[in-house]
Order: structure tokens, then sequence, then C-alpha cells
């Protein structure tokens, strides 16, 4: 017995002031999936909210500072928290020229684990992402550039794939021997276009 139970919410409460306007805003999300009054792999459930302070909609220049939390859980036998990221960020972007724009974002976060299930395929980490961008509208628009900058830290994943072969038909890739060296290399695997062939995950 097949059973899917999904709800999503978004919400956004902002108080407008003088001179800037403040709020907070979230999304959730819930999607459990049971088979036999089992949970499946594929359920899941997130959290995310944030609090900001941004400049005043009618602003040619604007602003924007905020700080937020994401907590996602995931499913091992049962539903149970795996992440918490904690980020804070800031925007600006400079209008008020026409011929001139500028705009520049900074992003920081904070991956906090909270489960030992997760641990082998995520470690926590700390990033800061940033950009800058320029754009140059000219001579009535014939003129038009544009220039971005972006920074980055923090560790990626190391990944490794493997495919698996299983009955013909029940999988999502082919091999294909291109080098005809009878050797299944790691390029040489292909979403089939044929699902007879599909015999890969």
């Amino acid at each position: 017995f097949y059973r899917t139970k999904f709800y999503r919410h978004k919400s956004i409460v902002s108080v407008k002031l003088k001179h800037f306007t403040i709020g907070v805003q979230d999304e959730f999300e819930d999607n459990d999936k049971q088979l036999n009054d089992s949970l499946l792999s594929e359920s899941y459930r997130f959290f995310d909210y944030k609090a900001f302070i941004e400049s005043a909609k009618e602003s040619i220049n604007t602003w924007r500072v905020y700080a937020g939390q994401r907590i996602d859980w995931g499913t091992f036998s049962v539903l149970e928290k795996t992440t918490v990221a904690a980020n804070l960020g800031a925007e600006y972007q400079y209008l008020k020229n026409r011929t001139h724009r500028f705009n520049a974002r900074l992003n920081y976060r904070e991956l906090r684990l909270e489960s030992d299930s997760v641990a082998a395929f995520i470690k926590p980490e700390n990033s800061l992402l940033g950009r800058l961008e320029y754009t140059l509208n000219a001579g009535r628009g014939s003129i038009n550039w544009n220039v971005f900058y972006e920074i980055g830290s923090g560790l990626d994943q190391l990944r490794e794939y493997y495919y698996q072969e299983v009955n013909t038909g029940l999988g999502v890739y082919e091999w294909i021997d291109l080098n005809d060296n009878g050797i299944k290399e790691l390029n040489e695997f292909f979403v089939s276009q044929n699902p007879t062939l599909a015999n890969y995950i």
C-alpha cells in the first residue's frame, strides 16, 4: 500500500518604516512517502527562515542584510534531523546612474551535522561566497558591457561514482565501449536512450 503526504507553505511578514523595511520570511516543505507503513528513502522535510532589513521599496539604490537558518530532515529508516545551515549575508545595488550600475553580494554559510547517518556523505563546513558585478550601458544602448568577479571559500566534497549492473531494462545507464578495450571506464557510461539497453545504475 503506497501513501504520500505533501505539505508546503511560504510566508513573509514585513513592516515598512520611514527609511527601511524589516521583516521575516520562511519556507517549509514536508514530503512523506510510505510503502506498507515503511518510510521511503525519498521522503524529506526542510524549514528555511530568515530575518531581514532592507531599503525602502521606492529607493533607487537598494540594499538588504539578512540572517537565517535552514534545517533539513532526511530518511534513514525514520525521518531525522540531518543538517542545520546558518546563513548571514548582505546585498547592494547601485542603480541611480543609468550608464553605470553596480551590484554586490556577500554570503557566509556554516553547515552543521545533526545526525551521524549523514556523516558518510557530507562534512560540516564553513563557506564564504561573494560577487561583484558592474554593468555599463552607454551610447543610448549601443554599448553594453558587463563584468563580474566571484570569490568563494570552502571545500567541495570528493565524489566517486560506481556503475552497478542490473537486469536489462531496469537501469538508467548503458555502457558503450568507446575505445574497444573491453574495460568499463567511468567516461563510457551514458544515460540510455533505449530502455532495453539500460542495464546499469
